[in-house]
């Protein structure tokens, strides 16, 4: 079972042991409600919201919907009110943009998001515009040192990306695909398999139903069985003008849907029928493009081929942790990386930094890092570390480190020993905080108490904090 869905199962459990009610909201109802599904451990029998679903149904204490279904039911009062009859709303893959339409309808629920990957970029909504905290988890080196991933063995072969447009925040599809679309890259596709991780069950991500056809192709013709499994493209509709680009793309859409229809019966099949024939080690590449992102878990797949590039963080984690859970038969997990990605987002193991804003631009890059020294570390950590949080290693200081911690530390022009002594302001309680780590909800109680409840209204107020929270958290030390 995925380590999340555990999480937020097991809340559920227990917020209905309260005899209260829960919704969740995700895209894989079908991981959660079938049978030996997640829900099914925990004993709950949940009331689940389909396209087919007529009318809500008030007697179930647990509830879950797609979120695509539950958007058109929250147009009906009927169905608003059944969604407003919930304590707690868990949200899966609560980095999805498409869930900002569940947030403006929630009045007074307690909403909890669960994402392994929670960032967004440039024009989408600031997660910071729907969640007040955000708790983080162990990182990717600790869930290997604790046994709950496996490291990797990665190779990566670069590719120029230059003069590809984005769209949608990604490299554009079509672009992509014609710049992938060449004998020399489906041919290093399979020499590289076959040279570093031949013979192992593979997961490969392409670019689009095209790209995964041609790459199976290329398997086959080079002794390799491999299947690849797709949505069926739409089929190519004449065009309502003279135009003669729109009958270029549509004689180039025509062959392209021909040749998916004649290599469908060879290469692919049903879908269901190809992913267990694979399991079954029956043929050893299954490639697909972005089907079996999230929410598909085997644990004994061992190499994982990104035979495209993106410039989502998200994405780029959620192909590569397909083949990151243990398993007895593997030690490790092998990354063939054929789109630059690691080098422009990041190793799977580097640190990430994670907060509930991020900055609206098209810049960004990769959090700097360095490799611990520690005896048999060799951990990737944040550059500006001074201890490897995973063997306790010090970093020796640079010349440079020294020099600064002669400097006193200031906040808002007064030393730190005076801030602590008057303890008067706002900055005052937010620098001791931070200096000690206390929590968010030590500072609002901090400021209520030690400054006043006009005090605390404002910095409410400015800091565009939600009030039914606030107060909830001060309830008890009244």
């Amino acid at each position: 079972m995925n380590g999340k869905t555990v999480i937020f199962s097991w809340i559920a459990q227990n917020t209905n042991f309260k005899n209260k009610k829960v919704l969740i909201i995700t895209h894989r109802v079908e991981l959660l409600t079938e049978t030996g599904g997640t829900l099914e451990e925990f004993g709950i029998t949940p009331f689940i919201v389909t396209s087919k679903t007529k009318k809500p149904n008030d007697s179930f204490m647990c509830a879950v919907a797609m979120t695509g279904t539950l958007k058109n039911r929250l147009k009906n009062p009927e169905w608003l009110e059944w969604f407003n009859s919930f304590s707690l709303v868990i949200i899966d893959e609560s980095h999805l943009e498409d869930f900002f339409h569940i947030h403006k309808a929630i009045e007074n629920q307690f909403v909890l998001g669960f994402t392994a990957t929670p960032k967004r970029m440039n024009k989408q909504h600031q997660l910071s515009s729907e969640y007040e905290d955000m708790i983080l988890g162990p990182d990717t080196q600790q869930l290997i040192k604790m046994g709950f991933l496996l490291p990797d063995k990665y190779w990566g072969v670069p590719i120029d990306m230059s003069g590809i447009s984005k769209s949608g925040g990604d490299f554009s599809t079509s672009e992509m695909y014609e710049r992938y679309n060449s004998p020399e890259l489906y041919l290093g596709v399979i020499n590289n398999w076959s040279k570093f991780t031949h013979g192992t069950l593979t997961l490969c991500f392409c670019v689009n139903i095209q790209h995964c056809l041609q790459t199976a192709k290329v398997f086959n013709q080079n002794g390799v069985t491999a299947k690849f499994i797709s949505s069926e493209p739409p089929k190519p509709k004449l065009p309502k003008s003279d135009n003669k680009a729109d009958w270029t793309k549509y004689e180039i859409k025509t062959k392209e849907y021909e040749a998916y229809k004649s290599g469908y019966s060879i290469y692919s099949g049903n879908r269901a029928q190809i992913i267990q024939d694979w399991k079954d080690r029956k043929f050893l590449v299954l490639i697909n493009a972005g089907i079996l992102t999230s929410g598909f878990n085997h644990k004994p797949i061992e190499t994982i081929i990104i035979n495209r590039a993106t410039s989502s963080d998200n994405l780029f984690l959620q192909m590569i942790g397909r083949g990151s859970r243990p398993n007895p038969n593997k030690d490790h997990f092998n990354i063939l990386d054929f789109g630059s990605n690691a080098e422009r987002l990041g190793h799977y193991r580097a640190p990430r930094e994670y907060s509930l804003s991020h900055e609206e631009s098209k810049g960004g890059g990769v959090a700097a890092y360095k490799e611990c020294k520690g005896i048999d570390c060799g951990c990737l950590v944040l550059a500006s570390a001074m201890i490897c949080p995973y063997c306790g290693y010090v970093f020796p200081k640079s010349q440079k480190q020294k020099e600064v911690e002669l400097v006193e530390q200031t906040f808002h022009g007064k030393q730190y020993k005076e801030a602590v002594e008057e303890f008067q302001t706002v900055e005052d309680i937010e620098m001791l905080a931070r200096v000690k780590k206390y929590t968010k909800p030590w500072v609002f109680r901090t400021i209520f108490f030690k400054l006043g409840e006009d005090a605390f209204k404002e910095y409410m107020k400015n800091k565009n904090y939600k009030w039914p929270y606030i107060y909830r958290l001060l309830d008890g030390y009244k």
